[in-house]
This record gives structure tokens, sequence and C-alpha cells, in this order.
């Protein structure tokens, strides 16, 4: 099972890390919205333990957008 921990409290994320891990969880820490959005989209985690208040955006907006992230626009061609 993939863990991924998104929270800025590093004491948080190692203690939660260090006890899931042994139970043999495969965990990764996100430390604000922006890391939480590439690691949900490349690990795509079974659980997703999340911090309302993250450096970068809200928590809400970062689970959002990593289950629907945003589309790249495309540029008319200049020919």
């Amino acid at each position: 099972m993939k863990l991924l921990i998104a929270d800025d409290d590093k004491t948080f994320c190692h203690l939660l890390s260090a006890e899931m891990g042994a139970k043999g969880w495969r965990v990764t820490i996100a430390a604000d919205a922006m890391q939480t959005i590439m690691y949900a989209l490349r690990v795509q985690p079974n659980v997703i333990v999340l911090d309302i208040q993250m450096p970068g955006g809200t928590g809400i907006t970062a689970l959002k957008n990593s289950k629907h992230p945003p589309r790249p626009r495309a540029f008319p061609s200049s020919s």
C-alpha cells in the first residue's frame, strides 16, 4: 500500500512515516501544496493524509488538483 503524507510539520511526518513504514506501507512525504499535487499524480497513493493549511496553497486545493490537474493552455501559433 502507498501512503502520501502531505504536511509541513516535519515531526508529525517523521513519526507517521516511521509508524506506517514499519507496518509495510510505502510512504511519500510532501511538504507543500505543489509537492502534494506532483507526488499524488506520480505515486498514485492508496491513502493521502492531508494537512488543510500548507505553504503554497490549501490542502483542499491540492487534493482537487491531484484528481483533476489543470490542463496546459494552447497558445495560438504566430505563423
